[in-house]
């Protein structure tokens, strides 16, 4: 709380900062929509979806990218654990998890074929210890 009102001695639009940092664009918005229709939520808490390369490009979200799409995976209230799976030009999928219990969220580059099942046990290991 010290930090907040310390901050407050300075002279801004809070509100204006506030829109700022809550804003986003129409297509990060469409992407959103999708994502939350066409995610999976699995009976063990773990959410994910996977975005081919031609998902990705009707949304032609530019210099945007991606990275704003795990935090809302993890926003679902019975997800303990999530993932996104991104496919790149090159053919494998790049695949960003986010975990509640340990607030964190991992990159990893996967250049076999997206297996979700083999993502999830390990995602549901971490989670038990």
């Amino acid at each position: 709380m010290a930090t907040v009102s310390d901050l407050m001695k300075f002279n801004f639009d809070w509100t204006k900062l506030n829109q700022m940092m809550d804003t986003i664009s129409p297509e990060a918005a469409k992407v959103s929509g999708y994502v939350y229709e066409h995610m999976t939520l699995t009976d063990e808490g773990f959410n994910y979806i996977v975005l081919t390369n031609e998902i990705l490009e009707s949304f032609d979200l530019g210099d945007f990218g991606t990275a704003f799409i795990v935090p809302l995976m993890g926003k679902i209230n019975a997800a303990k654990a999530w993932a996104v799976f991104e496919q790149q030009d090159e053919g494998f999928y790049r695949a960003r998890y986010g975990h509640a219990k340990f607030q964190l969220m991992i990159l990893l580059s996967v250049t076999v074929a997206v297996d979700i099942h083999w993502h999830q046990e390990q995602l549901l290991k971490m989670m038990q210890n």
